[in-house]
């Protein structure tokens, strides 16, 4: 991890450590996004459980997100196109995007932001599929609202990085929850 501030050392530590805890998958996403709510500042998150088959989003573990809006997120996701988009972080080789990279800095080319994230007082969004050994077990969403920078080449990474270690904790609990 040279040249990662520190900071960033210890979130990543401590999120890493919540996948040997036996969590179930409710309380491992909360607390995963805890930590980076507190760690990086995110103004909300959504970290949702995928079918590692279809990758359609179970079940959500949410902070600082309009709900209500769940079906214009639906819509963006299973039928617009826009930018990376769940089946393109699993598949592509790229799990982890900042939205405004993909857009060539103008977000608004994105219908997700236009009908979902400006509603919700959303500028800035990272979004990365969560996957270990070639499977996608769940998808992040960070957001950060007007008045706030952008995520950082550092945050893209940090999450890259932990990213199949939540993976392996949401397929642990998974497992456990089919067996009891």
């Amino acid at each position: 991890m040279a040249g990662v501030p520190a900071t960033l050392e210890r979130l990543e530590r401590d999120i890493v450590a919540l996948g040997d805890r036996g969590l179930d998958s409710h309380e491992l996403r909360r607390e995963a996004m805890e930590r980076l709510r507190d760690g990086i500042g995110v103004d909300g998150y959504c970290f949702a459980a995928a079918d590692p088959e279809s990758l359609t989003m179970t079940a959500h573990a949410t902070y600082g997100v309009d709900r209500s809006l769940a079906a214009v997120l639906y819509a963006n996701e299973y039928g617009q196109d826009d930018v990376s988009k769940h089946r393109d972080l699993a598949t592509s080789g790229r799990p982890t995007r900042v939205l405004s990279h993909e857009t060539g800095g103008d977000p608004l080319r994105s219908p997700r932001m236009r009908e979902l994230l400006q509603p919700m007082g959303a500028a800035h969004e990272l979004r990365a599929a969560v996957s270990e050994r070639g499977t996608t077990w769940g998808f992040i969403h960070l957001y950060r609202n007007r008045g706030r920078r952008d995520f950082s080449a550092d945050e893209a990474a940090l999450v890259e990085r932990v990213s199949p270690h939540l993976a392996a904790g949401l397929r642990a609990a998974t497992m456990r929850t089919a067996v009891s």
